[in-house]
């Protein structure tokens, strides 16, 4: 074996000098000793020579045997084609670098997108087997939660204990360590059961994990530090472990790192932190929960079972899955689970290979359809390359076809194209990676556009750089092979007798500029679509006014304020924000505007003993005028409605029309539950105002007063600013501290702000449409001008001929602006026919996604039709005017 791959090395290495010199020698040798015997048989000297040289052969032909014998003679083929290919490369130097950026744009816009679809959609969790996790849902048919009590979680646990292993998470919450000197620091803390880690197969990167024993409740509390926050806040010094770390006023005892890039199964918001999740009550967690009337939200969550606040993950192994889901099944049904009364609940696992990522959900159907458009892009990079390369192609006719007449083949032609092609690609894929990288980073910023998400982990893999590598190497066989073709198909003879003189016809070219054209249009279309829509969603009214207002997010409960001091240091607080120069109100509240947030409750009518749903929000006294909210009728809320006053609500809009059809609910009474359904009344409605969701209309609404609920805890305050906003953040920072110095103020935005993290999906869809609209009609500009200045350079005899005939440099600049408008056209027709099938196919995809627009828009067709055809005469401006100023005489000597 060893000796057969010596032969293979020595034949890729070659005969190498000294050997190929000793191959002359030899052969002069044998030529000399042929001589001396003709000499010998009684031949003339030139005549033994003549002999032995015929009886030898040629000695180039000799020299190419050896060559064969020595080495791979397809492999010295390849790399002469390899070498001449490079130097045609380089003495085209603008049209390679035209190709290779036309090209880069093309492969890292899909490179970009790639990478951010494997990390938001394809990639698995970094743990061992995670094919075995599921996430768990339980549904009636009717209704889904996936939300489970810690005792059901308890439960449930022991029903699958010893067949497959569950673990209880909560969603990431902001938490605070001290900061010296300053208000308490924000950090992400997620509360997690003991069998969390384990569940997840996690190693320790240093110390150890959480275990069943960190949840008992007594002794020091145990908390485990990411990876990145370990080396943020601790410099990655082995000594962390043992320290203590003070998170929401309560000691801590680090006992361990997690490995890098593990984010627990929430992939796309990572904690800094996990702590046992029985410590809930003393770090004042009070974040996604829904409790029944049975509960009691200041106490312990853990010991209620009434109070659903908990995500389940379960690790199952293959064949165990029907029982474990069985298993479950019965309990919740046996259990009842929400409702007592609909005891039909079962469990549904999804696959939890990949985690649950709530930016999967959001932006999936986003980037699909911007991979069609990068796709789309790529198509009109390459059709634009093709026709360059084919143009480049038909003006090397000469030369081409001089070599066919000295014995190359076409398919020796075609190779060399081809390699072109393929070396072009493969610039221009490397060039595409830089720009993909960088574009996948941009692209992540614009997607994970919320204030309380941390960046997403997004790097160039193996996939992707097998992805990179697929479509570099389809990119240089789409771009050669139109070239290559033609140039199997070369007659030199007329090849031979061509000239400049000659006009050249290059029906694939122009096929190829309507092709990008039409894709254009399509892309562009889309683009104009995607904007229309969003500025549709943002002018709509959204019951409130954003302008110049300002949102602080205040967390009492977690800077371990008692709810005793509640009563006394809010009216305080919001009398010290107030007298601030440049405010004009302040107001608290639960949610910002808009924000998101929800809060539902059953409510109940005197008489009747059927309860209604409807969002309540708890609000200081000037909230609705803070807000922009319109009152209605009646009135708001009054100093004078205080603790010991009648309680009062205020609805909206939706409210008094879904519940009281043509009459006033003024006056009526209301309550939490039948037996005191006349507990609250109603004394005001204002308008609708889209708290929750831009997207949807305002649902039933009513606001109770803070000033009745004094202990409960708020978290955003609301200030109506009338001047500059940086100066008046500053003070009312200042205003806060001063009443109370312990309470953290963070995320604060402005109410533009806050519109815009609300429109996430549309301005990504928006804003990177645009820029690719603006790629693809830029790159269909330059193939109409490589098409249209090809077509003037080699009618340049022509137009000189016909201005020395007298016709006029107008009638020359007219013709070549009516050849480019001829493409064009042709292109925005067949785009116009593309585009109205491709609404067709994605209509229900897109209702999901555009607002005040259908995907059928003739307007948003309309408008980029026009604009595609400004892409005619920017491209055929240059070209036009140099045929207008064609000198006949220099023309006539060329021809001649």
């Amino acid at each position: 074996m060893m000796s057969g791959l010596r032969r293979i090395w020595a034949k890729l290495r070659g005969p190498g000098r000294r050997l190929a010199r000793e191959l002359d020698e030899e052969m002069a040798a044998h030529i000399a000793m042929e001589c001396e015997e003709n000499e010998a048989r009684g031949l003339s000297p030139q005549a033994a020579r003549r002999a032995a040289r015929m009886t030898f052969g040629h000695e180039l032909n000799a020299r190419e045997r050896s060559d064969d014998a020595w080495r791979f003679a397809w492999l010295d083929a390849l790399l002469r084609d390899i070498r001449m290919a490079a130097r045609g490369i380089k003495r085209q130097r603008a049209l390679s670098v035209t190709v290779v950026t036309c090209l880069a744009l093309g492969i890292g816009a899909n490179a970009a997108i790639c990478t951010v679809m494997d990390a938001v959609l394809l990639r698995a969790l970094p743990v061992p087997n995670p094919q075995e996790l599921y996430g768990i849902t339980a549904t009636s048919g009717r209704d889904s939660d996936n939300l489970f009590s810690y005792p059901l979680y308890q439960r449930m646990d022991a029903a699958v204990a010893g067949t497959a292993q569950l673990a209880a998470f909560t969603y990431p919450a902001p938490m605070y360590v001290p900061d010296p000197g300053r208000p308490p620091r924000e950090i992400s803390g997620q509360l997690v059961s003991g069998d969390f880690f384990r569940t997840l197969m996690t190693r320790p990167e240093l110390g150890r994990l959480l275990n069943p024993a960190d949840t008992g409740g007594s002794g020091v509390a145990a908390v485990v530090l990411s990876h990145e926050f370990w080396q943020r806040e601790f410099g990655g010094a082995r000594t962390a472990v043992g320290s203590r770390l003070r998170v929401n006023g309560v000691d801590c005892e680090v006992v361990g790192v997690a490995p890098p890039g593990f984010a627990g199964f929430l992939p796309d918001v990572p904690p800094d932190v996990w702590l046992p999740l029985t410590l809930q009550a003393r770090l004042n967690y009070n974040h996604n929960a829904s409790n029944d009337d049975t509960s009691d939200l200041t106490k312990p969550w853990s010991r209620q079972d009434g109070i659903s606040w908990l995500q389940l993950a379960a690790r199952v192994p293959g064949g165990a899955a029907p029982a474990v889901w069985g298993r479950l099944g019965q309990l919740i049904s046996r259990d009842g689970y929400l409702a007592p009364q609909s005891p039909h609940w079962r469990v549904v696992a999804a696959a939890g290979a990949k985690g649950a990522s709530s930016l999967r959900r959001a932006f999936s159907q986003p980037l699909e359809i911007l991979l069609a458009m990068v796709g789309l892009m790529l198509l009109i990079a390459c059709a634009n390359v093709a026709a360059m390369l084919l143009a480049r192609g038909v003006s090397r006719q000469r030369e081409i076809a001089i070599r066919i007449a000295l014995g190359a083949t076409g398919w020796r032609l075609s190779r060399q194209l081809l390699l072109e092609g393929f070396m072009l690609s493969s610039m221009a894929g490397a060039g595409g990676l830089a720009l993909g990288v960088w574009g996948s980073q941009l692209l992540t910023r614009l997607a994970v556009n919320n204030p309380q998400a941390q960046p997403l982990a997004v790097t160039v893999d193996a996939k992707v750089l097998a992805f990179l590598a697929i479509v570099s190497l389809l990119v240089g066989v789409l771009v050669s092979l139109l070239p290559a073709w033609r140039a199997q198909r070369s007659d030199f003879g007329s090849g031979i007798k061509s000239d400049r003189g000659q006009t050249a016809r290059l029906p694939f070219g122009r096929a190829l500029i309507v092709g990008q054209v039409a894709l254009s249009l399509v892309l562009v279309a889309s683009a104009i679509l995607f904007s229309r829509s969003l500025r549709a969603l943002a002018d709509q009214n959204p019951g409130f006014s954003a302008a110049q207002l300002l949102n602080l997010r205040l967390d009492f409960r977690a800077s371990g304020i008692a709810r005793s001091r509640l009563p006394a240091i809010y009216p305080r607080l919001l009398q010290a924000v107030a007298a601030q120069a440049g405010v004009e109100s302040a107001a608290l509240s639960e949610c910002p505007l808009p924000s998101g947030c929800t809060s539902a409750s059953d409510i109940y009518f005197p008489g009747s003993t059927q309860s209604v749903n409807a969002d309540d929000y708890t609000v200081s006294t000037d909230y609705f005028r803070t807000a922009g909210i319109p009152i209605l009728a009646g009135r708001g809320f009054a100093a004078s409605d205080g603790p010991s006053d009648p309680p009062v609500v205020v609805v909206n809009q939706a409210f008094a029309a879904k519940f009281f059809p043509g009459q006033s609910p003024l006056g009526v009474h209301l309550g939490s539950d039948p037996t005191h359904a006349s507990q609250l009344t109603i004394v005001g409605i204002v308008g609708n105002a889209r708290i929750h969701n831009l997207r949807e209309p305002a649902g039933p609404q009513f606001f109770i007063p803070l000033q009745q609920r004094p202990a409960q805890y708020e978290s955003s305050l609301q200030v109506r600013v009338a001047g500059p906003m940086d100066s008046t953040t500053d003070a009312v920072r200042r205003a806060i501290a001063s009443v109370a110095p312990e309470l953290p103020v963070t995320q604060v935005r402005t109410g533009a702000e806050l519109l815009q993290f609300q429109l996430a999906d549309e301005m990504l869809l928006a804003r990177l449409s645009d820029m690719f609209a603006l790629l693809a009609m830029g790159l269909a500009c330059i193939g109409l001008y490589g098409v249209i200045s090809y077509l003037v350079a080699r009618r340049t005899s022509e137009f000189g001929l016909r201005l020395a005939l007298g016709a006029r440099p107008a009638r020359l600049l007219e013709s070549v602006l009516r050849d480019a408008l001829v493409l064009t056209m042709v292109g925005l027709g067949l785009g116009g026919v593309l585009a109205a099938l491709a609404a067709r196919l994605l209509a229900h995809q897109l209702a999901g996604i555009l607002w005040g627009v259908t995907a059928m828009d003739p307007a948003s067709l309309a408008i980029a039709a026009a604009l595609m055809l400004l892409v005619p005469a920017l491209a055929a401006l240059v070209p036009a005017a140099r045929a207008a100023r064609v000198d006949p005489l220099v023309a006539l000597r060329t021809e001649a």
